[in-house]
C-alpha cells in the first residue's frame, strides 16, 4: 500500500507543486499556438509543455509530448526534450505500462545528466526508483538516494525533498528498519504540515503509529493511529483506512482492551465489504479470529478463521495455478515451434529434391522412367507423412486433453481437500481449548461442525472417485430393480441436518406412493445427491428445496427445485463445463469446483438421459432429469413427505 499511495501525491508536486491542472489553461495555450505564427521555438515548446501539465488525460499528454519531443529535437532544446520524454513516461505510468514508462524516463535522465539539468535529474531518479520497486529494491534504493542528494541542493523547493524522503522512509519501513523509517518520516512531516498535504500527513502519522504498535508502545501507537484515521476519514480515503484500523485493533488487543479491538475490527470489515479487496479481507478475517479467540467466543473465532483459511488458500492456489499454467503454455509453445521448424525443414528438403529431379529429367532423358517412378514414390511418402502428421495432431490433442483433465483434478484435490482438512485440524484445536475451559456446550457445537466438515470430505472423495471412473470410461451402468421413493428418502436423510442448519425446508413430493423401476441405483443416488447438495448451497437461509419424482411413458422424471439465487442464461450455458475453478460461492461461502454438476451430466448421459435447467436470477432454479427406465411397479396414491 505504501508504495502505491505516495507516487500519486508526488506526481502532483513534480515541476508544478503549487499548480493545479486546468483544462482552461491548456485550451488557452493551444489557442495561442494555433493563432500566433510569430512564436519563437522556445515559446512554442513552453506552451506545449504547459498544455501537457494542464491535461488530465494520459493519451492527450502522450500526443502533445510527442509534439514537444519532435520540436525540441529540431531546435536542439535539450531542456524541453528531457521534459517531453519525462511527461510521456508519466502518462504511460498512469496507464500502468511500466516498461514503456521506464524506457522514456531513462531517456529523460540521460539527457538531463548530460546537460547538467539538476532538478530534472532529481525527478527522473525518483520515478526510476518507483518503477524499480519490486523488481530490484536495491537499485530503487540507490536511485532514491541520488534523487534526495539533488533535491537537498535546491532550498527553494523543499517539498520535493520531503516527498523523496518520505518514500525513502517507506522503503526502510518495508525492510523493517523502523528506526531509519522514523527519521525519514519526522523530516518529511513538518513540510507536509506546512503545505497542508493532508493525505500525506495521514499516511505518515498512520505509519508512525504502526511502528509504535510494533514496538509495543500502546499509548503512543493509539494516539498516532487515531489522529491518522481522523485525517483520512475527512479526506474520504476509506480504502487506505482499512490497514490502519487492523493495526489499531491489534494494538488495543495487545493492551487487553478486547471490546474496543472488536469494534475496530468490525469497522474494518464493513469497509472491506464496501470496497472489496481480497488481501484486505483476508487480513480483517484473521484479526477477527484473534479478537474472538481472546474474548473466549471460540465459535465465532472458528468461523472467521475458516473464512480466512478459505480465502487465503483460494488466493494462493489461484496464483500457483496461474504460474503453472503460464509455465506450461511456454513449454508447449516451444514444443510446437520445434515441430513446426522440423516440418518446415522437411518441406525445404523435399523442395530441393524435387528441383534436382526436374533438372535430372531435362539432362538425362534416358532415365525419365526411373525418375518418374522415384517421383511417384516421393508422393506416396508425402501422403504417408501427411497422414502421420494428422495422426500426430489427433494424439497430441488427446494427450493435451488428458493432461488438462489431470491438472483440473489436481486443482480440485489441492484446493477442496486442503480447506476441509485444515478446518478439521483447527476444530480439534478449538475443542481442546474448550475442554480446558470445561465448556461442554462449545465442545458439542464444535463436534457438530467437525462432523459436517468430515461429511464434506467424504462427499468430495465420492465425487472425485466417480468423476475419475467416468472420465476413464471404466464404469458401465448396471440395471436392477430400484424403489425410487426409498432411494430418494435415503439420500435426503443425509442432508436433513444441513437443511436445518440453514433453516431450509427440504421436501420430497413423489407423484406415486411407490415407483419401482429398472435402473442403476448408484448413478441415480449420485445424481440426486449432487443436485440436492447444489440446491442447498445456493439457497438462502429460510428458503425451500423441493424434490419430485414421476414416471410416465417409460421415462423417469426427477426434479430438484429451489428458490435460491438463481442463474443467468450465460451461467447456465457454462454450468456443465468443468474448468477446475470455482465460478460462484454458496450463500454462506460454501466452496466447490463445479465437479458435482459435471458428474451429474456424465451420469445422466451415461444412461441415455437428458437434463434441463429452468432458472432466473433471484427466483431460484429447477434441474429436470429425464432418464429412460422400464417401470416394474407403480402405485398411484400420492404421498407427500418432508
Amino acid at each position: 500500500m505504501l508504495r502505491i499511495l505516495f507516487p500519486i501525491l508526488l506526481s502532483v508536486m513534480i515541476w508544478n507543486s503549487s499548480y493545479a491542472r486546468s483544462k482552461v489553461i491548456a485550451d488557452s495555450c493551444l489557442q495561442v499556438i494555433n493563432s500566433d505564427r510569430n512564436l519563437s521555438n522556445d515559446q512554442h515548446c513552453e506552451l506545449l509543455y504547459q498544455v501537457i501539465l494542464n491535461n488530465i488525460e494520459p493519451d492527450s499528454c502522450i500526443f502533445y509530448a510527442d509534439q514537444l519531443i519532435a520540436r525540441s529535437q529540431i531546435v536542439d532544446n535539450f531542456l524541453y526534450l528531457s521534459r517531453g520524454y519525462y511527461e510521456k513516461g508519466q502518462a504511460y505510468m498512469l496507464k500502468s505500462q511500466k516498461k514503456e514508462a521506464l524506457s522514456l524516463i531513462s531517456k529523460s535522465l540521460e539527457i538531463a545528466l548530460k546537460n547538467n539539468f539538476q532538478l530534472e535529474s532529481g525527478f527522473a531518479y525518483y520515478q526510476m526508483s518507483y518503477l524499480s520497486l519490486g523488481k530490484n529494491d536495491k537499485l530503487a534504493f540507490n536511485y532514491l538516494k541520488k534523487s534526495i542528494s539533488i533535491f537537498e541542493k535546491d532550498t527553494n523547493n523543499i517539498s520535493y525533498l520531503a516527498g523523496a524522503t518520505y518514500q525513502l522512509g517507506n522503503i526502510y519501513y518495508e525492510r523493517e528498519n523502523y528506526d531509519s523509517a522514523m527519521v525519514c518520516y519526522n523530516k518529511a512531516l513538518p513540510v507536509f504540515e506546512n503545505e497542508a498535504h493532508n493525505l500525506a500527513i495521514g499516511y505518515i502519522l498512520g505509519n508512525i503509529g504502526v511502528i509504535h504498535y510494533k514496538y509495543n508502545r500502546v499509548d503512543s501507537a493509539r494516539w498516532y493511529l487515531n489522529k491518522s484515521l481522523n485525517i483520512l476519514k475527512k479526506q474520504n480515503d476509506f480504502r487506505s483506512i482499512i490497514s490502519y484500523l487492523i493495526a489499531s485493533s491489534q494494538n488495543e488487543l495487545n493492551d487487553q482492551k478486547v471490546n474496543q479491538s472488536c469494534v475496530l475490527a468490525h469497522e474494518a470489515l464493513a469497509l472491506v465489504e464496501r470496497y472489496p479487496n481480497p488481501d484486505n479481507k483476508r487480513s480483517v478475517l484473521e484479526q477477527l479470529s484473534k479478537v474472538y479467540a481472546a474474548m473466549g467466543d471460540y465459535a465465532k473465532a472458528y468461523n472467521y478463521q475458516k473464512e480466512y483459511y478459505t480465502l487465503r488458500d483460494s488466493l494462493v492456489n489461484l496464483e500457483l495455478v496461474t504460474e503453472m499454467a503460464n509455465l506450461r503454455t511456454e513449454f508447449e509453445v516451444g514444443q510446437k515451434q520445434a515441430e513446426v521448424d522440423k516440418l518446415e525443414e522437411i518441406n525445404r528438403v523435399q523442395g530441393r529434391t524435387v528441383l534436382i529431379m526436374v533438372i535430372g529429367l531435362l539432362l538425362v532423358s534416358v532415365l525419365l522412367g526411373f525418375i518418374w517412378f522415384g517421383y511417384r514414390q516421393k508422393l506416396v511418402l508425402s501422403r504417408k507423412l501427411k497422414h502421420q502428421k494428422a495422426e500426430l495432431v489427433v494424439r497430441t490433442n488427446e494427450i493435451e486433453q488428458a493432461n488438462s483433465a489431470k491438472d483440473r483434478l489436481f486443482s480440485v484435490i489441492s484446493h477442496d481437500l486442503r480447506g476441509p482438512i485444515g478446518v478439521l485440524r483447527n476444530l480439534a484445536t478449538l475443542i481442546v481449548r474448550a475442554l480446558d475451559d470445561r465448556n461442554m456446550k462449545e465442545v458439542r457445537e464444535l463436534s457438530v461442525s467437525m462432523s459436517d466438515s468430515s461429511q464434506q470430505v467424504e462427499f468430495l472423495l465420492d465425487n472425485l472417485l466417480h468423476w475419475s471412473i467416468s472420465r476413464q470410461k471404466l464404469y458401465k451402468p448396471k440395471k436392477e430393480a430400484v424403489e425410487l421413493n426409498r432411494l430418494v428418502r435415503e439420500v435426503l436423510s443425509v442432508y436433513v441436518q444441513t437443511g436445518k442448519a440453514k433453516q431450509i425446508q427440504l421436501s420430497y413430493n413423489p407423484c406415486h406412493s411407490s415407483i419401482t423401476i429398472e435402473s442403476d441405483p448408484n448413478c441415480l443416488a449420485t445424481i440426486i445427491r449432487n443436485l440436492v447438495n447444489n440446491a442447498l448451497k445456493f439457497t438462502h437461509i429460510g428458503g425451500k428445496v423441493e424434490v419430485t419424482a414421476c414416471s410416465k411413458d417409460g421415462v423417469v422424471d426427477i426434479r430438484v427445485s429451489d428458490n435460491g439465487i438463481g442463474m443467468t442464461p450465460d451461467q447456465v450455458s457454462k454450468l456443465f463445463n468443468f474448468a477446475g475453478k470455482r465460478s460462484e460461492w454458496g450463500t454462506q461461502n460454501e466452496k466447490g469446483q463445479g465437479l458435482g454438476l459435471c458428474l451429474v451430466h456424465d451420469f445422466v448421459t451415461m444412461q441415455d438421459g437428458t437434463i434441463e435447467i429452468e432458472s432466473e436470477p433471484g427466483k431460484g432454479s429447477s434441474f429436470i432429469v429425464l432418464i429412460p427406465a422400464r417401470v416394474i411397479q407403480l402405485e398411484e396414491a400420492p404421498v407427500l413427505t418432508t
